[in-house]
């Protein structure tokens, strides 16, 4: 278990294949016919414009659909008994997050950040597999160009099982004038032990 927390870049070493793959996500699986990728990746605005498109002229003409990710990373040993996280800053859109062919998270919001906890999901001091299946099909979706995938950075986070909680702290100035000043910080730790 580490004491400090890492932050490690998850762009590189992406693989993808546009429309359905059944069973991509699991670890026997054979991924003939992925192309490598690397995050931020968006497979309608890579595609051609389609006059009659499904997406409409709100999404640019471009395709659409359903898309699958697959990476192969390895995990150290000495991870085991942290809290180890995978953020997506992006996926557009209703994500399912697998690791090593276990579903961990679905959402449908394509425009906001997730970070999900994987750890009891690892392997540790092994290989293990996530995969990303993207369902973009219910089109037209907005009122303009979203793109297809997962857009914006990924990033892989190992902490502390006690940890100062996401996007907790506040901090304010109640007295500050050019002689002095006073900060005030409110924060909030989670604890993910039984201590």
């Amino acid at each position: 278990m580490l004491q400090e927390r890492i932050k490690i870049n998850f762009n590189d070493g992406w693989k993808f294949k546009l429309n359905n793959q059944p069973n991509f996500y699991k670890t026997d699986y054979v991924a003939e016919g992925f192309e490598e990728v690397l995050i931020p990746h968006d497979w309608s605005m890579d595609g051609p414009f389609v006059k009659d498109a499904p997406t409409t002229s709100r999404g640019g003409y471009r395709p659409a659909g359903i898309g699958c990710y697959r990476k192969n990373f390895f995990i150290p040993k000495e991870y085991k008994g942290s809290i180890v996280e995978i953020e997506f800053g992006g996926i557009f859109r209703k994500p399912t997050i697998y690791i090593n062919g276990n579903k961990v998270a679905y959402w449908v919001n394509g425009y906001t950040t997730h970070r999900v906890d994987v750890s009891k999901f690892l392997k540790y001091g092994e290989e293990n597999l996530i995969a990303v299946k993207v369902d973009n099909s219910e089109q037209p979706c907005s009122r303009f160009f979203t793109g297809s995938g997962i857009y914006r950075d990924v990033n892989l986070y190992v902490k502390n099982p006690v940890f100062l909680t996401n996007l907790a702290p506040f901090i304010t100035t109640p007295v500050a004038s050019s002689e002095r000043a006073e900060i005030a910080v409110e924060t909030e730790v989670t604890n993910t032990t039984r201590k």
